[in-house]
């Protein structure tokens, strides 16, 4: 059953006295709600009732500040992970390039000049009647 105190507006003697007997009894009924109908300020009621407040307020209070601790850390790691991963792309994109260029100006072997067709020939390397036939082609077109 919620308990309801109506307080006189007439000064803060009044709601000194209320919050008083409000605290009091929040120490032997803790799970009674109480409503207080005032007409002084709020920030007063809210000071003479710390007690009764604090405890709830203090927990919720340490909760949420280390969820945001945690969060903080999380959204660093996450700004770190990004960072890496965006310089890896970067030198890939930079070694494809450089390779690209090096194929243009006939800098590389013909052997990383030349993508290989399939998976297969990445793992098992090219058949070796495929490297004569490189070869052959290379030394007629070097003949030419």
């Amino acid at each position: 059953m919620p308990f309801v105190f109506y307080v006189s507006g007439h000064g803060f003697g009044h709601a000194a006295r209320a919050t008083q007997v409000v605290n009091a009894l929040a120490r032997l009924e803790p799970a009674a709600p109480v409503v207080i109908r005032a007409s002084v300020p709020e920030w007063f009621l809210r000071a003479s009732l710390h007690g009764l407040l604090a405890p709830h307020v203090a927990s919720q209070r340490a909760y949420h500040h280390a969820k945001a601790k945690r969060l903080e850390t999380v959204d660093r790691r996450l700004d770190r992970l990004a960072e890496t991963l965006f310089k890896i792309a970067v030198a890939s994109v930079a070694t494809w390039l450089l390779l690209k260029a090096g194929a243009a100006l006939d800098l590389l072997p013909h052997s990383v000049r030349t993508a290989p067709r399939d998976v297969r020939t990445l793992v098992s390397g090219p058949s070796p009647d495929a490297v004569l036939v490189d070869a052959r082609s290379e030394l007629s077109e070097a003949r030419a």
